[in-house]
């Protein structure tokens, strides 16, 4: 199973819904079969009817306990600023996780291979987990640009609104670090007073800008 190594994980996203997740120190995680990857967790083909249908209860029954989270691995993409960040209008919180088996790196594929639920591990077993975080973290090549890293969790019957489960800010999901958009609105350092304002003193600002000579985005951090 690929573990994302020690570092830095980036969530993209508009301002508002930026300065909520930092006012209400949390992020939403979202349904596993209700992304927007039509084949989200359907990224294998089964030798029979049978299997398939055995297939979606399991990723049915999973979808109804559990919520995920995804992050990027970079912030230097273009494509995500322009994707997931309002047109670079936005903002990216950088988490810094305390134990690296929490993270799950994606593997893309360019096409969809054979699976045999026979072959899965009982479910007593350890790798029995393994099996289904494969399925979960198995997309098309064409997402490979995100760089995602994923994290799994089952949230807790207070951390529950509607069909929606939150993980709140932690020391194992520590946020370490905001990065402002290149076309970011407003004046960085009044951002970095309300991050003052709102328990953040200790969380690094930087605001991102486009590279002279690459199609890559850098950051710059901002002086207090």
């Amino acid at each position: 199973m690929n573990k994302v190594s020690p570092k830095v994980v980036y969530k993209f996203c508009n301002e508002t819904v930026g300065r909520i997740n930092l006012e209400s120190g949390r992020l939403r995680g979202s349904i596993l079969n209700d992304q927007n990857d039509i084949f989200e967790m359907d990224a294998f083909l089964f030798p029979d009817d049978m299997q398939r249908g055995a297939h979606k209860y399991l990723i049915d029954s999973k979808s109804a306990a559990w919520r995920s989270i995804s992050f990027s691995k970079t912030f230097e993409n273009p494509l995500l600023w322009g994707l997931y960040a309002d047109s670079n209008k936005g903002m990216c919180l950088g988490f810094a996780f305390e134990q690296e088996d929490v993270l799950h790196s994606v593997s893309y594929v360019e096409s969809r291979g054979l699976l045999d639920l026979r072959d899965r591990p009982p479910k007593d077993d350890p790798d029995y987990n393994n099996f289904f975080v494969r399925l979960f973290t198995t997309k098309h090549a064409g997402w490979s640009y995100e760089e995602e890293a994923r994290v799994l969790f089952e949230p807790l019957p207070e951390r529950l609104e509607g069909v929606h489960g939150y993980e709140p800010f932690s020391e194992g999901m520590k946020l370490v670090e905001v990065i402002l958009g290149a076309r970011w609105p407003h004046d960085p350092r009044e951002f970095r007073s309300w991050l003052d304002k709102n328990g953040y003193s200790h969380v690094e600002l930087k605001v991102a800008a486009p590279s002279k000579q690459e199609f890559r985005i850098i950051a710059s951090g901002i002086a207090r």
